[in-house]
């Protein structure tokens, strides 16, 4: 009997068996099949992300990806930067060349992957899905993934240039045209806004089924997911950096740059 959701979970399979060399046994459901294999790929620096886009706006779907992960890489490049002083430059690539688009994203700081996936592609994929999200509760988004990331050690000014930034990506990231489902749940409660009223919430908001991921019978060679020249999505560089350049006095490095130096 064919597998109907085989071909995300053969993707994360190869891929976990990949970077750990074992695989972990399957869940009885199809969502906490593809949860399970999301988290652990997540403590070998890998997000695994899956978007759609209007049927109207695929002939273009090169640029929105490129939107979207070169928002996500900014966002990385300015927590990295602005929090932690390092250099690592992530990579991303497509899985496959099969739709809907399942995109993987290498980084090397785990503290970053883990956040980005417990909390702001959740935050994202559930808002996609409602089509709303207001300033108040982005702004505690933010505040939430900056305690995550243990920002209090950081300088106010630096910490504040962090805080206005990763504001301005998450807007990025609900415009964007690439309607994302997340493989994973927020990581603790989250305030969310509903109106009139606000209330905790940890679950984000996934299909039972993925669009276009349900029927698709398994490759009978399936292709085997890694970064090539023909699958790799180009991703914005690291500004190179003096000794100072990451001091939140200088017009250099990122946060000069994201402040207009």
């Amino acid at each position: 009997m064919t597998n109907q959701y085989s071909r995300l979970e053969t993707i994360l399979k190869m891929l976990l068996h990949q970077k750990t060399g074992s695989l972990e046994p399957p869940a009885q459901t199809f969502n906490d099949r593809v949860e399970n294999y999301a988290y652990h790929l997540l403590d070998s620096g890998v997000i695994v992300m899956v978007g759609e886009l209007l049927p109207t706006q695929r002939s273009q779907l090169s640029m929105h990806l490129q939107f979207m992960m070169h928002t996500y890489t900014e966002l990385y490049y300015l927590l990295n930067t602005g929090l932690y002083n390092s250099t690592d430059v992530p990579v991303a690539y497509l899985a496959d060349k099969d739709y809907p688009l399942v995109v993987v994203f290498e980084a090397k700081m785990y503290i970053i992957v883990r956040v980005l996936a417990n909390l702001i592609i959740p935050y994202v994929a559930l808002r996609h899905h409602e089509g709303r999200s207001s300033l108040i509760e982005k702004r505690g988004i933010i505040e939430t993934m900056l305690e995550q990331l243990g920002a209090d050690k950081v300088e106010p000014e630096r910490k504040q240039i962090v805080r206005q930034y990763a504001l301005q990506f998450l807007d990025s990231l609900l415009e964007a045209d690439i309607k994302q489902v997340s493989l994973t749940n927020f990581s603790q409660d989250v305030e969310l806004d509903f109106g009139h009223t606000r209330k905790l919430a940890r679950q984000t908001v996934r299909p039972n089924t993925i669009p276009g991921l349900e029927t698709q019978p398994p490759a009978q060679t399936p292709t085997k997911p890694e970064a090539s020249p023909d699958n790799i999505i180009p991703l914005p560089p690291l500004r190179r950096r003096e000794r100072d350049e990451d001091s939140v006095k200088t017009n250099r490095g990122l946060l000069g740059r994201l402040r207009g130096g």
